[in-house]
């Protein structure tokens, strides 16, 4: 396989990922699930998502398959940009472990909402007590794997949008997006931890999330571009001069 067409396609995947997430944004609003966990622990939450069935499941399923098909994108990443800098190197493989977590975070929510409300609802009211610390314990862990991967590969897209400021042309603006969305992102993440007088900065992940696709779309337009023979030659006038 050439490295024209490992980066080609990266890019459709590139496309593919954005495009799972964008398809689950009206199932969610159509059940009343936003950018905050839902909480497993809650009996009316599980009976409202029975009563849903099975729009819940497509909306979690979309959910896993938008960071599963953006696995490949990173090798693209680095055939790109690995003459920036071994931090690339660094980058992508912290991309990596965070999206190797999130995609198990996301197929434990697969689970939940696929197994948790149907048997509430159908659970007897002896029953339902245990299947709601059950819920409670699993959507805790399920959140806190969800945020060390989300850290975890942010940081690692830290360091490839410092390799993009790094390249001519609109490369740089594209850097300077990736930044952006993974601060607001991240802020919207952390600033509930940090303090109760921020937790309205949860509201930010909706807008750094939308800024984020629209950042992996453009990536996957220059992955769909890039020549090797080009960037070749840019290194060795590099070299000359």
């Amino acid at each position: 396989m050439t490295d024209r067409s490992l980066t080609r396609i990266a890019g459709v995947f590139s496309f593919a990922s954005p495009a799972c997430a964008f398809a689950s944004i009206p199932l969610a609003i159509s059940i009343g699930v936003g950018p905050a966990p839902i909480d497993f622990g809650d009996g009316d939450t599980l009976l409202r998502l029975a009563a849903l069935s099975p729009k819940p499941f497509w909306v979690a399923l979309l959910s896993v398959l938008g960071p599963t098909l953006a696995l490949p994108v990173g090798v693209g990443w680095y055939q790109v940009l690995r003459q920036h800098g071994s931090y690339v190197t660094t980058g992508v493989l912290l991309w990596y472990v965070g999206m190797v977590l999130i995609v198990v975070q996301d197929s434990i929510e697969v689970a939940l909402v696929d197994y948790l409300p149907s048997a509430y609802a159908a659970a007897d009211a002896a029953a339902r007590p245990s299947l709601l610390a059950l819920g409670a314990f699993t959507g805790k862990s399920d959140a806190l794997l969800a945020l060390i991967g989300d850290l975890v590969s942010f940081f690692g897209l830290v360091l490839v949008n410092v390799a993009l400021l790094q390249v001519r042309g609109r490369s740089r603006f594209v850097g300077v997006v990736g930044l952006m969305s993974t601060a607001v992102i991240v802020t919207g993440l952390i600033g509930p931890f940090l303090s109760p007088q921020v937790g309205s900065l949860a509201f930010l992940r909706g807008p750094g999330f939308t800024l984020f696709m629209l950042w992996n779309m453009s990536m996957g337009v220059m992955l769909w571009r890039w020549k090797p023979a080009e960037t070749d030659a840019r290194i060795a006038i590099a070299a000359i001069s």
